[in-house]
This record gives C-alpha cells, structure tokens and sequence, in this order.
C-alpha cells in the first residue's frame, strides 16, 4: 500500500496505487444497504444535491465549488456524483465526524476501486467558513492545498468498485 498520496493529484485505477479504502455509506429511507460483493458505478448515483430551501449555504457552496471544478479541473470527479472514500489510517476520524452530524444510519463499507479515477483532497476547504469567498476556497481544495492542522482527507472516486467487506 502507497501512504504517501499527494493532494490534488488525480490517480487512475492501476497497480501502482492500491490503497485500502473505505465508505461510510450514509442510508436514507428509499436506499437500501449495500452487501459484500455489489459491483457499484457512481454513474448510477443521482446528484448530491443541497436542498436550497433548507441549506442554502452548503448549495451555494457545492454549486460554486462545482462552477471551478468545470472551469479549471474538469477531468477531476465532480462532487456532485463521486463516492467519497476514506483511508484506513482517517477512518476513526470520519466515523466520529458523522456521529458529530448526527448520521446514525450509516454502514461503514471497505471497497476495491475496480475502474475510473481519484482524487485525495483536504473536505476541509468545503466545512470551513473562515471569511475566504467560497470561490477562494473551492480553488484551494482543487488544487490540493493543504488547509489547516486540522486537515479532512477524503478521497473523491467516479468509477466502478466492488464492496469487499462492511464493517458495523
């Protein structure tokens, strides 16, 4: 395994980056569960979408940072669509994290990256409202600027995966 992954460096599914990964699937009413041996494209996943009557301000930021992604990174995954995935050594602290949110009904998956591409990038960016304009902000996490000590890797993956294990 290759621990050493750079920010803002798009992977694509080889040899020379396997990497464990996990998702913390996040189950709502309609969805069902996932099970050891689904074969998953994030093709079929409909958009991650804030509700702007709800949550203005995590829409308003998912669209611009979704404006710079098109403009300056379109071969990177899109938010939008992408599975976000974990590495071993981060997933305690995306478990709390979720707790923190008050997402119970989660099912924490380890998945094997079969084809397509990724991206580690620094979720902070996204949470942070330190009075930088959201486009400043968005054009950090694409770039793969490291933010703060208190950095959230997280891994942005289109393509197909396999569920290998679910852990709850």
């Amino acid at each position: 395994m290759k621990n050493n992954l750079e920010f803002g460096k798009l992977y694509l599914i080889d040899n020379l980056h396997i990497v464990e990964l996990f998702h913390i699937h996040t189950i709502k009413a309609d969805q069902k569960k996932w099970n050891v041996g689904d074969e998953i494209s994030t093709i079929d996943f409909p958009d991650r979408v804030f509700d702007p009557e709800t949550n203005y301000l995590k829409f308003d930021k998912e669209r611009r940072f979704e404006i710079i992604r098109k403009s300056y990174f379109s071969n990177y995954p899109t938010r939008y669509k992408c599975l976000f995935a974990v590495r071993i050594e981060y997933l305690e602290f995306w478990k709390n994290e979720f707790q923190n949110r008050k997402c119970y009904l989660t099912q924490i998956a380890k998945i094997q990256l079969i084809e397509g591409k990724w991206i580690q990038l620094d979720d902070a960016y996204f949470d942070e409202n330190i009075g930088i304009s959201n486009e400043e902000l968005a054009e950090g996490f694409w770039v793969g600027d490291d933010f703060m000590e208190d950095a959230k890797p997280v891994i942005l993956f289109e393509g197909k995966f396999k569920i290998v294990d679910i852990q709850n």
